[in-house]
């Protein structure tokens, strides 16, 4: 037991590190501006091929074992549980989707802009 106690300690630290940087830079990187999007990127077919293939269904799909029990392969998969989505890649500081929290801003962006939108299938008209 006592020697479980300084590995325990030691992988507790390293944790609490990597979360320590992300948030320190988080909190001390200067305002950054977002893109905007106009209505036509904001389709499930621009969302899938600019966030979800390249984030999600490597994990989240039939062919990568739809972890989580978790499957994004469709839009109305996606739309089923667009509010998962939203609060696991775009607010969860604690286990954020993708692992690590490896997506990158303009990918966040217009994840979060085409959930706001109600998450469209395809534009209006």
């Amino acid at each position: 037991m006592h020697q479980l106690l300084p590995h325990l300690l030691l992988t507790s630290l390293l944790l609490t590190a990597c979360n320590f940087r992300e948030e320190k830079n988080q909190a001390t990187d200067k305002p950054v501006d977002l893109p905007t999007f106009d209505s036509a990127q904001l389709t499930y077919a621009e969302v899938k091929d600019k966030v979800l293939d390249p984030y999600c269904t490597s994990c989240h799909s039939d062919a990568g074992g739809n972890l989580g029990a978790t499957n994004l392969d469709s839009y109305a998969a996606v739309k089923a549980k667009a509010e998962r989505v939203r609060v696991r890649t775009l607010e969860d500081k604690n286990s954020p989707m993708p692992p690590g929290g490896a997506i990158d801003l303009s990918s966040k962006a217009l994840l979060k802009a085409w959930l706001d939108q109600g998450a469209p299938e395809t534009t209006n008209p």
